[in-house]
């Protein structure tokens, strides 16, 4: 198995990543790490890197989203209790190198991600539940129709009104 850490130059959370690798993967034969500086935009869309720091297991994102482009900015991580975190937390890097371990059946195979839910599907939405989003199917199905601006505003009024300013 080979693991790929890209950042950016002086990205803070490539060092918070290497801890954590280094302590899910002490005493494990078998894996290849290696650190890439990513230092432009072309170089992380050849990558695919989605933010610094990107881990790659055999060249594939295992925390990316669906739809999810290539980017240089900083990225975040939720733990399984929901906290911000700009890296992987040490149960999802074990979660993720276990499972790409057990999985595989040659370099570069990605069948492993179907057991953390992705595969390309993304996240599967709970049951009863439509969009994404939380929105039940009849709310999709029969959409209000919006309502028009009325009062005479013009336009640049509605937008000073949505960030907190008056119209006079």
């Amino acid at each position: 198995m080979q693991l790929t850490a890209l950042a950016v130059p002086g990205c803070p959370n490539a060092a918070v990543l290497k801890d954590r690798l280094t302590a899910v993967l002490e005493g494990r034969a078998g894996v290849s790490v290696s650190h890439q500086v990513v230092s432009d935009e072309g170089e992380a869309a050849r990558w695919d890197m989605h933010g610094s720091p990107t881990l790659l297991i055999d060249g594939v994102d295992p925390f990316a989203e669906p739809g999810q482009v290539p980017s240089m900015s900083c990225r975040l991580y939720r733990d399984d209790n929901g906290q911000l975190s700009g890296a992987p937390s040490i149960g999802q890097l074990r979660q993720a190198t276990g499972q790409a371990l057990a999985g595989a059946d040659g370099a570069g195979d990605p069948a492993w991600l179907d057991s953390l839910g992705r595969a390309g599907r993304g996240r599967v939405a709970p049951a009863g539940l439509t969009g994404g989003f939380g929105v039940p199917p009849r709310d999709l199905e029969n959409p209000r129709p919006s309502r028009p601006v009325t009062g005479g505003r013009n336009p640049s009024g509605v937008a000073a009104r949505l960030v907190g300013f008056t119209n006079g």
